[in-house]
């Protein structure tokens, strides 16, 4: 029997696999605070898809203070998309600077 999550599409199930390498390097270079590392690791999760900040605050709390503490680290980059918070409102999506797409 098969799965299915959205009308007409089969529900796909995500393969966990190890950040990659560079990952782990800056995650060893955060030298600030448990909850720091864990919005870094939230990113690392969501990949090519990315965070907003709004998101991340819900699943780690302070969300937009971690955001500016991973910015200005240079661990996490703009990707130029927007998504909807929880307010209606638009917001940037942020992705791990490794997933950042090389530019030529």
């Amino acid at each position: 029997m098969q799965q299915m999550g959205l009308p007409g599409f089969p529900k796909r199930r995500r393969k966990l696999e190890p950040p990659p390498a560079p990952s782990l390097d800056a995650l060893a270079s955060i030298d600030r605070s448990v909850g720091q590392k864990a919005a870094f690791v939230a990113f690392i999760k969501a990949r090519h898809e990315g965070l907003t900040g709004d998101e991340l605050d819900r699943r780690h709390g302070s969300g937009h203070q971690r955001l500016s503490e991973l910015r200005r680290a240079g661990l996490i980059v703009k990707t130029g998309v927007r998504r909807k918070t929880r307010s209606g409102r638009t917001a940037e999506v942020y992705i791990a600077t490794e997933f950042k797409p090389n530019n030529g």
